[in-house]
């Protein structure tokens, strides 16, 4: 075998491994497990739950919310990676780059209404990065800056979050002036 018949060899079989290390990221894979994050903001309790263990999928991702101990909303099919609340605990907004749900951003208040949410499919994100399956990059995963922006006398303006770009952009806008936007059956209340 000449140098550059093994050349081609090596550089093959190092792009094969690659392609199939990047594969392996990118893929719907549903741990068989129960993880459960809890979040206290004040006498509000929010709980994000992943229960692979019964059922692997999206129906495996469950989000309660509790005023003290009184249990007032559970949402099935939803999640998000980082959560913020508003001065007074009134309002909470979760945000995800996760294509598994496929919640993207889910606004509610402390009584566990559901006040927007907006999907992965839904058109007014702007991704740095997509993948095939669960890559759904929009905000800046490392330093998103959920701000509540109160105009005078306390009065909720807007809710605003760093984009994948480093960007201040507006919640209220990527709702598109509607309160809750793709909301799909299986995103109600359930107690």
């Amino acid at each position: 075998m000449n140098l550059r018949t093994a050349f081609s060899a090596i550089f093959a079989s190092v792009l094969l491994l690659a392609g199939a290390i990047s594969a392996q990221a990118d893929t719907w894979s549903y741990p068989s497990k129960r993880e459960e994050t809890q979040f206290k903001f004040g006498g509000i309790r929010i709980v994000k739950i992943y229960d692979g263990t019964r059922s692997r999928g999206d129906s495996g991702y469950v989000v309660d919310i509790y005023l003290k101990d009184d249990l007032k909303a559970r949402y099935r099919g939803i999640s998000f990676e980082h959560i913020a609340a508003s001065k007074d605990n009134e309002l909470f907004v979760g945000v995800s780059n996760s294509g598994a749900p496929g919640s993207a951003i889910i606004i509610f208040d402390s009584e566990g209404s559901l006040q927007g949410y907006v999907s992965h499919e839904y058109n007014r994100l702007d991704y740095c990065m997509r993948s095939v399956s669960i890559v759904r990059a929009w905000y800046d995963s490392t330093n998103p800056e959920i701000r509540f922006e109160e105009q005078q006398w306390g009065k909720l303006r807007d809710i605003t979050i760093r984009n994948c770009d480093g960007k201040r952009i507006s919640i209220r806008n990527l709702l598109g002036g509607r309160r809750s936007p793709s909301v799909s059956s299986d995103v109600a209340p359930q107690n």
